[in-house]
Parts: C-alpha cells; structure tokens; sequence
C-alpha cells in the first residue's frame, strides 16, 4: 500500500516481486508521485478508479502518458464486474491507482453507517441511505 505526498517516488519497481499487488492512493495531484514509473511498467494488470482522473490528476501516470496510454489500464469497475479479465497467474503483478471519487466516498460513508448499526452505535436517519427505485420509470403523456 502506498498512500504519500510526495514529490518523489517511494515504491520502486526494483522492490516488486511476483504476485504482488500494489494500492497507490497517495497521488492526487499531477506534482505528486508515489511509485515510480518501473512499478507501472512491470505491473501485469493496472487497475484504475477513472481513467480520466488517474491519467490527468495522479503524477505518477500524468509523468508515464508518454508510454502508457489511458486504455491500457481497465477501470476496477470493469474488473470487478468481470468485463476484463483478472490475474491469470499467481506470479502476476497488478496495481490499482487509485485518486479517488465520490461514488467510492459514499459507498464507504454507507457501509461505515450500516456496520455502526448494526454495533448498536449512533442512530438510524430517515430516509438514509438513499437507494435506487428499482421500477422502471414512469412515462406520462
């Protein structure tokens, strides 16, 4: 896990070993970096919140867009739901750069809401969480 702010790589590429797997989550500015560009380049499988973001907000890949493109990387969306494919050897390295979003904050704000519950802590709120209708919508005319 690596989780800085730093002008300087900290996670050397040297230091991977197979099978490993890496959280960057510490570089949301394009000045900041916290692995260094071997760390992208021997990962089998990088994994991303957004694409956009990564590549524009995180300097770790704003500093690699040279030779690593956007669609190189698949959104961890795309790889949770099984659109791409996961790691198909143990030996593999994958990497999630992470620079946030909101969706991941509210998801986290909810299970944080729903496990404190669930401990007898704080109190339930009224229409929190607020969830998807599931019926369709209704067309007037």
């Amino acid at each position: 896990m690596a989780a800085v702010t730093s002008s300087q790589p900290v996670l050397m590429g040297r230091c991977l070993r197979p099978g490993m797997h890496i959280n960057s989550v510490g570089t949301a500015r394009p000045t900041l970096r916290e692995i260094d560009e071997e760390v992208l380049r021997r990962s089998d499988i990088i994994a991303v919140d957004t694409r956009q973001g990564v590549f524009s907000e995180a300097g770790d890949c704003v500093v690699a867009k040279s030779w690593l493109q956007p669609e190189q990387a698949c959104t961890l969306a795309d790889l949770v739901c099984g659109r791409v494919p996961g790691r198909s050897s143990d030996d593999q390295i994958t990497l999630f750069k992470s620079v946030g979003t909101a969706v991941q904050d509210i998801a986290l704000a909810v299970k944080i809401y729903e496990s404190a519950l669930a401990m007898g802590l704080g109190e339930k709120l009224a229409g929190f969480p607020i969830t998807a209708d599931k019926s369709p919508p209704r067309i007037r005319h």
